[in-house]
């Protein structure tokens, strides 16, 4: 449970009214004319009260106490000047809320407010007292009070100084702050254009370390929304504008340390982490501050994952006898550390009796002060220890106090009922108490066998998964989608093996539904939303607004590949780094507004961005015939379920796997893709014998449902990494087998394959279009491309990339076929690519590759180099997202396009993915390395079976067959032959030509006729 801390504006720097302002107090500081001559105690009053905000200014609490405590015993008199005395009240109040001691705080900072209100005096200091009353309220948890406070303090705020002055920054951060607390995410959204605004306006005389505190609470705000990208760029500015003010040693930059390390942590880049951690936690040991304390109680959360439990509890124990001695036993800092605690206590299984203790104990304080952001992670480790104990309805009232607001009702007290959709935040804490209550429902269902409760868990597994694309829909970024699909995948193989069992012990259809709907959302969900969101662009956007996004959308992946180090400029300077993260920065800035402009003028944008429908099982017919079959797969580490859908059967089977299986998954791949020609026999005996366990795994179950060969397969993890096509089918006598005479899965079926029945509905263009004009690209590789590293054989020679002799006769073939445009040496530039793919109906692709498993939206397509110009050969698959086509087919000759990083739920991120995300209808792709000459005559073979008519499964099919039998014993192994898939519609490109029936139709016209008049002769 490693947190990151929200900022409450520290007070040291917002004790002045900002003396560089001219402030007109017309209609605002209401007073008498004449002013009043001034006591000498109103005189000593000001003396000290002067004396107190310069001690508060240097920091010398120490000596500020004994000044309060003078000022207090000089107030009782009576001959004192009211609006003196409120200032008295506000620095005594900004005091305490700097030595922490909130609830005395409110006291004076109220009795200030109230004094200068009934003086009419709304004057910088009237401000600043509602201002740092919000903040108070803040930190002890009241987070509606921080809202209303800081709202009206920014509204004083706005008379006095105007709309866009930068005295605005801080107060801003704050309510940013307060909204985020309210988890009212999208009125924060709101105001981050607003803030934006206002540095801008103001980015000579801003106070850099209060530009630091808002942005670094804009990037908590997409942090909480799991767009971590966003948010560590945004720490990244935090970080700059803190060590531009010099306050590398504040508490805020040490809560910032934090936030930077859980961000870092969340993206994968651990070391990177580690660093941050480490600095925050130096800073951390020499402070008694809030964030101190939250450093080192993710510090000591961080020492026991890594298998230093001792150490972390020993952390922790010192901790919270720091912040008892420092803060007292009652004070909020001791309640949240015994938080993190009584969590550790419970994690690592230490001593749940006292963990139990130490939640009591957090709970009633925090339901007697307010919240806090320990409420959630406190609630559900109670929550958690009480079902360990039996006592589950105990447990799960205690979350429903988390999902249900005090006034919901009914609601909050049946435990088996959740709150609707739309009355949740897309936040984190609730995703945690939602899949927490999960798995406490589930342990209750294991040892009740009760089906209102196996129900139950199903339908909190639902609104997770509502949620999770509640969430999803608002990250911008592509690396935050995928991390987000990555890591709750469990939840979507959850919702699927509940409704499995409720249909398996009720046979109730709604539930087998359930089933199949899961099981296309559980796949390419973020794919699915980034192209929903592009066709809502494309379509229901103004051509030059959708142009400035485009363009905008370019340049920042430009700037994200020159800051990533990965351009033509190498590694450059430090200066121009910080430029380009500027610009990047900037650019992403204005694409976010723009979409907010989409989304609030453009109601059809929004209703297709915001669709998170899928295709029914009843549609599945209709969209890949009513003779074809389909087969999806969702596996999980315990079970494989298979749905297979066709005109007359919908079903679902649950095999039951473990890592044995995984392993003949990966050791297959391997024998397909690595074999060891010195070591034949025994490696055919291992292809046959794993290759036929696997699919007796996966094609025997359902078999017995299919109609007819034509097979569509939707796979799932690692079974995407293998071509089904060449698994055998049969048993036999392996010392009479050879490679040319298994009996393979590719001779019974026509198989072809989708991401998701879903994505291919959307994205297919319905009805027949004649022309199939092609466009083909073979790059000159005669001077030598050097490589850092290859996944590819086709191109390989060492670290060197060789000339494609065969690759060129390929392009020249399919040219000659179809006809369109040939572009082969110095023709087949990354330049006309970009110009021309978006004309063609066919793209033809016979080239080098490299793959990034690093970073696939790096993976690389390379042309032929170019002489002038601002491209560099090297198309990236980021720049395929980029390039809008209307190809009704992509063939990616080349070697290993179809590989790539495999993320969970969204299968694999290749450069393949990019071409269908862009809009091609399918995509011919490699598994593996192509053998050149192969590749080739099996590419050629392909087209003469497309041009005849046929769909593009049985093309690719009757191409193996025909390489199959005139190859010799080594040619024969399914390395060389079957490294080509198809992936989208595999419908035919050019209709058949049916002579015979036309001719008979003809005969049959005109033979009617005939045989009524013959006939008519006849009688007469």
């Amino acid at each position: 449970m490693i947190s990151v801390w929200l900022v409450i504006i520290e007070t040291t720097e917002v004790i002045n009214a900002i003396d560089s302002c001219v402030v007109d107090y017309s209609g605002l500081l209401i007073a008498d004319e004449t002013p009043k001559m001034q006591s000498a105690a109103s005189s000593d009053l000001v003396r000290l009260t002067d004396l107190l905000k310069e001690q508060l200014i240097s920091g010398r609490y120490d000596h500020g106490r004994k000044t309060v405590s003078e000022i207090i015993s000089l107030i009782v008199s009576d001959n004192l000047d009211s609006a003196i005395v409120a200032d008295s009240y506000y620095y005594i109040g900004v005091y305490y809320k700097l030595i922490e001691d909130y609830d005395t705080s409110i006291q004076f900072l109220d009795r200030s407010v109230s004094l200068k209100e009934k003086l009419s005096i709304f004057d910088d200091n009237y401000a600043k007292a509602l201002y740092n009353l919000g903040g108070n309220y803040a930190n002890i948890g009241v987070f509606k009070k921080h809202k209303d406070y800081t709202l009206k303090s920014l509204d004083i705020e706005k008379q006095i100084y105007g709309e866009n002055n930068y005295a605005l920054i801080s107060t801003y951060a704050s309510l940013i702050t307060a909204y985020i607390e309210l988890k009212d995410y999208e009125k924060a959204l709101d105001l981050v254009d607003i803030v934006y605004s206002i540095i801008d306006h103001n980015s000579s005389t801003a106070d850099p370390q209060f530009v630091a505190f808002l942005y670094h609470n804009i990037g908590f705000l997409y942090n909480s929304s799991g767009d971590y990208s966003k948010s560590k760029m945004l720490f990244e500015k935090a970080e700059e504008f803190y060590i531009k003010a010099g306050k590398t040693t504040e508490e805020g930059y040490i809560n910032l340390m934090n936030s930077m390390a859980v961000a870092l942590r969340n993206l994968g880049l651990l070391e990177k982490s580690g660093e941050y951690y480490k600095k925050g936690i130096e800073l951390a040991k020499r402070s008694n501050s809030s964030s101190s304390y939250l450093m080192l109680s993710s510090y000591a959360i961080t020492l026991g994952k890594a298998g230093k439990v001792t150490d972390g509890e020993s952390v922790l124990a010192d901790l919270l006898k720091r912040t008892k001695t420092t803060n007292s036993s009652g004070s909020h800092n001791y309640y949240e550390v015994l938080g993190y605690y009584a969590n550790y206590l419970r994690e690592f299984n230490i001593d749940k009796e006292k963990s139990l203790e130490y939640f009591s104990q957090c709970i009633e304080y925090f339901d007697k002060q307010g919240d806090s952001f320990l409420k959630y992670p406190v609630k559900e480790g109670y929550a958690i220890i009480l079902s360990e104990n039996g006592e589950y309805e105990k447990s799960l009232k205690i979350l429903q106090t988390l999902l249900f607001s005090e006034n919901s009702g009914s609601g909050r007290e049946n435990i088996f009922l959740n709150p609707d959709i739309d009355n949740i935040n897309a936040d984190k804490d609730y995703l945690g108490a939602l899949r927490t209550k999960y798995q406490i429902l589930k342990t209750f269902y294991k040892n009740s066998h009760d089906l209102k409760i196996l129900e139950s868990c199903a339908n909190t597994a639902e609104l997770i998964i509502s949620l999770l694309e509640k969430i999803r829909i608002n990250i911008s970024e592509e690396e935050s989608r995928l991390l987000l699909g990555d890591r709750y995948r469990d939840s979507y193989l959850a919702v699927i093996r509940d409704f499995y069992l409720l249909y398996n012990n009720t046979f109730n259809t709604s539930y087998l539904n359930k089933v199949f709907e899961y099981s296309e959302k559980s796949k390419i969900a973020g794919l699915l939303t980034a192209t929903r969101e592009l066709k809502a662009t494309q379509f229901h956007i103004p051509s030059e607004l959708a142009g400035m996004e485009h363009s905008l959308q370019q340049e920042a992946a430009i700037l994200n590949d020159r800051v990533a180090g990965r351009s033509e400029f190498g590694s450059a300077s430090v200066d121009i780094v910080a430029i380009w993260k500027k610009n990047l920065f900037n650019t992403i800035r204005k694409r976010d507004s723009l979409i907010k402009v989409f989304e609030k003028d453009y109601p059809d944008y929004y209703s297709i961005k915001y669709n998170t429908q899928v295709i029914r099982a009843d549609e599945i017919p209709g969209i890949i015939g009513k003779k074809n079959n389909y087969i999806s797969y969702v596996a999980s580490d315990s079970n494989i379920f298979i749905s297979i859908v066709n005109k007359r059967y919908q079903k679902t089977i649950a095999i039951i796997v473990d890592s044995l299986f995984y392993a003949k998954i990966r050791k297959f791949r391997s024998l397909l893709t690595m074999p060891d020609f010195n070591n034949a026999r025994n490696e055919l005996r291992d292809y046959y014998t794993t290759g036929y366990e696997l699919y007796t795994t996966l094609i025997a179950p359902v078999k017995p449902y299919l109609i007819s060969e034509r097979v569509m397969i939707s796979p799932d993890n690692l079974l995407s990494y293998i071509p089904f096509e060449t698994l055998p089918v049969a048993t036999g006598n392996i010392e009479n087998l050879s490679y040319h005479n298994i009996e393979y899965l590719m001779k019974e079926l026509d198989i072809s394959y989708t991401y998701s029945a879903t994505f291919m509905a959307e994205n297919i263009r319905h009805g027949y279009q004649e022309g199939n004009i092609a466009i083909a690209f073979a790059p000159d590789y005669s001077e030598p491309v050097e490589i850092n590293s290859l996944f590819q054989k086709r191109q390989k020679t060492g670290n060197i990339l060789s000339n494609l002799p065969f690759a060129k006769k390929e392009a020249e073939y399919v040219y000659e076929l179809m006809g369109g445009k040939l572009l082969v040496n110095d023709f087949a530039v990354e330049s006309q690519f970009k110009k021309e793919a978006g004309n063609y109906d066919i793209i033809h692709l016979a080239m080098h590759t490299v793959i990034d498993d690093n970073d696939p939206m790096y993976s690389t397509l390379i042309f032929s180099p170019e002489n002038s110009g601002e491209e560099d050969r090297y198309l990236r698959t980021f720049e395929i997202y980029d390039i809008p086509l209307k190809a009704k087919m992509v063939v990616l000759s080349s070697c290993n396009t179809g590989i790539g990083k495999l993320y969970s739920g969204e299968g694999i991120l290749s450069l393949a993915r990019g071409f269908i995300y862009s809009g091609s209808e399918s995509v011919v792709m490699s598994m593996w390395e192509i053998e050149d000459r192969t590749g080739t005559e099996i590419v050629k073979s392909y087209y003469d079976n497309l041009k005849k008519g046929y769909s593009k499964s049985v093309s690719l099919k009757k191409a193996r067959v025909k390489f199959l039998e005139t190859a010799d014993q080594l040619r024969a192994h399914p390395y060389f032959w079957s490294a080509l898939v198809i992936y989208g519609d595999n419908s035919p490109l050019i209709r058949r030509r049916l002579i015979w029936p036309v001719i008979l139709t003809i005969v049959l016209i005109f033979s009617i006729p005939a045989f009524y008049y013959f006939r008519k002769r006849r009688y007469s």
